[in-house]
């Protein structure tokens, strides 16, 4: 009986800690963007949209049409659709708008969106979008962070920082350790990383009015050697990069028209999660193969430092667009992944709270 006893502890524990398969997204294709909100996961394609229950994958609704009309999403290549979950409707943001529909997928109002904007999430009777724009000198192009009120008239300017690219061909830069803007929501307050100034997450309310700031004095990452042929490797197989490299006449072309920048140290902050009203900053930092996590309370009083194995890339576009195959919800990192044997979608989930 104590040996049974011990086995099923050992189990429960390697459930717990270690990634798991949950299931197959059967009726998706080419996903953009997944979120989870509740029990559900919200699986954005193109201009449909799918609610399954994240327990089990069972498929509680699909909607969505393309086209321009009322309720109808634009869906162009090179621009991923995303949608989230909330308490009364999913949001879905197209091209150039907003849609709300209910949690059983019909359309309830669209609010078109100033040209350019991406990433738009409600702040309490305001918006928050990201948008790529000239500076003031017209010589850099910059990433920023905009409040919007409720008939999308722009409040303020909150944050921005040098985009990760730069002029255009033959004089192209590109950044090889980029550095993206991230933001997150959560009980009214708007929370900015702004790893360009180091480990620095800025707080606001929903009028954009800064409450407080959270700032740590990390040992920088290095980037070494070995990180920057990683960095070349993975630009050069990335899914979404390929295709440019073949139509522009192969690698050793796009060498004489884009020059690749490396910084000598990574980026603070790679990534800013929020979950169970915990801060989860993702650093550039691994040891033995595994990401670091640092988990703070909201007011940013660090409670732990987690290391897990799960790599999840992302493709270069998806990152410029803010869209990700991955999403962390209730203690877990839940991803998908493509089954290139079957060529199907399996959603993945794995514990990021233990040590």
């Amino acid at each position: 009986m104590k040996k049974i006893l011990i086995i099923l502890l050992m189990m429960l524990f390697a459930f717990l800690i270690f990634p798991r398969k949950i299931g197959e997204l059967t009726e998706v294709l080419k996903p953009d963007n997944i979120s989870v909100f509740q029990e559900d996961l919200f699986v954005a394609e193109g201009s449909t949209f799918y609610i399954y229950s994240i327990e089990n994958l069972h498929l509680k609704k699909k909607f969505g049409r393309k086209g321009e009309g009322p309720g109808e999403i634009l869906s162009v290549p090179n621009f991923p659709t995303r949608v989230h979950g909330f308490p009364d409707y999913v949001l879905v943001e197209g091209l150039n708008k907003i849609v709300f529909f209910s949690r059983k997928g019909e359309f309830i109002k669209e609010i078109r969106k100033p040209t350019g904007t991406t990433q738009m999430l409600p702040l309490g009777n305001h918006y928050v979008a990201k948008r790529i724009i000239p500076s003031e000198d017209n010589r850099t192009i910059m990433s920023a962070i905009y409040l919007y009120d409720s008939e999308m008239k722009l409040i303020k300017s909150l944050y921005n920082q040098r985009f990760v690219q730069q002029g255009s061909p033959p004089n192209l830069k590109l950044d090889m350790v980029s550095d993206f803007i991230n933001f997150r929501i959560c009980d009214g307050k708007l929370f900015i990383e702004e790893s360009s100034k180091g480990f620095f997450i800025e707080v606001f309310d929903e009028n954009g009015n800064k409450l407080y700031e959270i700032r740590k004095n990390p040992e920088p990452v290095l980037v070494t050697a070995s990180h920057r042929d990683q960095l070349i490797a993975d630009l050069k197989e990335d899914p979404w990069v390929k295709p440019q490299i073949k139509a522009l006449g192969g690698w050793e072309q796009v060498k004489k028209i884009i020059k690749f920048e490396f910084r000598e140290h990574f980026p603070a902050i790679q990534n800013l999660d929020i979950s169970d009203h915990k801060l989860l900053v993702q650093t550039f930092r691994e040891k033995q193969g595994k990401e670091e996590y640092i988990i703070m309370d909201l007011s940013g009083k660090i409670e732990k430092t987690v290391y897990i194995p799960c790599k999840v890339k992302v493709s270069l576009m998806p990152q410029i667009m803010g869209v990700k195959l991955y999403a962390i919800h209730n203690q877990k990192l839940f991803y998908i992944k493509e089954n290139e044997v079957d060529e199907t979608w399996e959603l993945h989930a794995e514990n990021i709270f233990r040590e």
